[in-house]
């Protein structure tokens, strides 16, 4: 009865998400091509990001034509197709759930004449469908190109801030406060893409550095009193000579799906622990 009655609450909780990533299992420790469940691999396709309740599934591209175009897949006694989807008039992509399910950022550039997707969005989720878009304000958005949000359990949020680095704005009685920029040592380069934790207590992001495996690797730090610690390479099995960016992890946050660019561009996914690289 106790066993039943705790896979019942896994199932109204979190949709018990780590029995079904998109109908695929992991078959070892190392890392494997998730993409080609996705999209053909010469579109250039994005980590995906699956919602709590582990109804939906949203994933990047870029198509034929350079346009960078967002799809969606529904977990309805089976998965669906995945269909392009879109919410404003613009490119649009790196779509990224909240840990509640009840938002979804994303970066556009409000419309096509315009090259790559520069100020941060979000709709809210409705009985899964979504809510018309809302452009965050411009104590996040600015000049530069804003994309890749991430949030706390807290409503803060991570994000990129292209050439700049990550910056973090915090959610403070319904107001995003003015953004400030999360410091790390000189020598990492181009730091970009954060995958926050939800109770923020480590954060996963990629860049490049003198001895890096690859033009880029993934790195996480952990929070301090004084801020994040010195970043830990993730080694090997994830990290490569390629271009290894892009984190994001399911929501029960036992695996890390990553891009990998090389001579194409593939999405992995790996067993993960954060406590291994404490």
């Amino acid at each position: 009865m106790r066993q039943l009655f705790l896979l019942i609450l896994c199932v109204f909780l979190i949709g018990c998400t780590d029995l079904n990533y998109y109908d695929k299992e992991l078959l070892s420790d190392d890392a494997e091509v998730f993409s080609d469940v996705l999209v053909d691999a010469s579109l250039s396709p994005y980590p995906p990001s699956f919602h709590i309740k582990n109804q939906m599934m949203m994933f990047g591209y870029l198509d034929k034509e350079n346009h960078r175009t967002l799809s969606i897949t529904y977990n309805n006694e089976g998965w669906t197709e995945p269909q392009p989807i879109k919410f404003t008039d613009g490119d649009e992509m790196e779509a990224v759930f909240s840990p509640d399910g009840k938002r979804l950022y994303f970066s556009s550039n409000e419309n096509s004449s315009s090259n790559k997707p520069s100020n941060l969005y979000y709709v809210d989720v409705i009985d899964g469908g979504f809510s018309k878009p809302v452009r965050l304000p411009d104590t996040i958005n600015s000049y530069y190109v804003e994309y890749y949000a991430s949030q706390t359990d807290d409503g803060h949020l991570y994000f990129t801030r292209e050439g700049q680095g990550i910056y973090k704005s915090e959610y403070n009685n319904g107001k995003y406060l003015e953004a400030e920029k999360i410091e790390f040592p000189r020598e990492y380069k181009y730091v970009s893409h954060p995958f926050i934790a939800r109770d923020e207590s480590f954060l996963l992001f990629d860049a490049r550095k003198y001895g890096n495996l690859g033009s880029a690797d993934l790195y996480i730090a952990f929070k301090t009193e004084e801020g994040f610690s010195e970043p830990i390479n993730l080694g090997e099995k994830i990290n490569t000579k390629y271009w290894d960016a892009m984190a994001m992890l399911s929501p029960d946050y036992k695996y890390l799906f990553f891009s990998r660019v090389g001579e194409i561009s593939q999405v992995y996914w790996i067993k993960f622990n954060p406590e291994d690289y404490r």
